[in-house]
This record gives structure tokens, sequence and C-alpha cells, in this order.
């Protein structure tokens, strides 16, 4: 089993622990509030969901329909639902469950996104700063090349591989004179 799939399956474990931990909460504590528990059930939806995976927080969510139906919801018992107040309430935290997820799911993409721009910023500007230090004019090539190798992870000899494998913009091919960088620095 690959990583990814053994962080899904944790992640929807979680979820389903949980709805069996908030069912069962809620059971012997006698409370049949259906505002109560659909709250109850979007806590454990909201969590697997800010756990990072939206397809085990859209299962959690469609599982604690089902349990919020089942335990909660007049005919208790059965999936049929007698009263049509309740099928709006049904509907409700099921697409309340799910932009949540959608949501938070979301926003940890986009936190993921912000540290890997930031990060490869920081490598830029150490290669700038390193190309603009450089005051060989036979060696500014090479050393430029080792700090780029240095500062994307690629073993020596690889460059053409890692370069060849990743998604970057492309630079202008404007060439700078050694004279230039020299009076950019000074």
């Amino acid at each position: 089993m690959t990583r990814m799939r053994l962080g899904f399956a944790a992640r929807l474990l979680a979820g389903l622990a949980g709805v069996a931990v908030v069912t069962g909460g809620l059971l012997v504590a006698g409370i049949s509030n259906p505002t109560t528990t659909a709250l109850a059930y979007l806590l454990v939806t909201l969590f697997v969901a800010s756990l990072g995976d939206l397809l085990a927080a859209v299962v959690t969510s469609v599982v604690a329909t089902l349990s919020f139906n089942y335990f909660f919801l007049p005919p208790v018992g059965t999936f049929t639902i007698a009263d049509p107040h309740n099928w709006v309430a049904l509907v409700s935290f099921l697409i309340v469950s799910i932009v949540a997820s959608r949501l938070s799911a979301s926003a940890q993409a986009r936190a993921r996104e912000a540290l890997d721009r930031r990060n490869e910023l920081t490598r830029l500007f150490d290669l700038t700063r390193d190309i603009l230090l450089t005051t060989e004019r036979e060696g500014t090539s090479r050393a430029g090349s080792n700090s780029t190798l240095s500062r994307s992870a690629c073993p020596t000899g690889e460059a053409g591989r890692c370069i060849r494998g990743a998604r970057r913009p492309r630079l202008s091919r404007q060439r700078i004179s050694i004279a230039r960088l020299r009076q950019v620095r000074a």
C-alpha cells in the first residue's frame, strides 16, 4: 500500500470512527435534537476535511448523513423520513458538510502552493546573489550551475533530468555580460 493510500485510509478511518463515537455518545446521552446532532456530525466532517483530503471528508459526510437519518430522524431505525422538514434538514446538512469540506481542502492546497512559491523565491534569490557575488570571469558559469544544482537538490550530473522534470516558468534568454553584473553589484 503506498503512502498516499495509507494516509487516505487513516483519514477515512478517523472520519468513520468519529461518526461512530458521535452517534454512540448522542444515543447514550439521550440527545435527539436534530440541530445538535447535525452540528456534532458537522464537526467530525470538518475535522476530517482539515486533515486535507476532500474524498475522505465527503465519504464521512455521507456516512454521517445516513447515521443522522437512521438514528435521529423519525421514524428512527429506518432510512425513510416521515416529516418533509426533516428532508430539508438532511439535505442542508449534506450540502453544508460537503461545501465546508471543499473549502477546507482548497485552503490547504493554497497554503501548500504558497509555501512552494516562497521556497522557490528563496532559492532564486540565493542563486541571484551568488551570481552577482561571483567575480571570476571563467568560473562564473560553473559557479552558477553548481549553485543551481545545490539549491535545487539535484545530484551532480543529473541536472538535465531534474530541469526537464521541473515545472518552472521560462526565463528570458537575454544575455547579461559579466561587466554589467559587476556594474550592478557596485
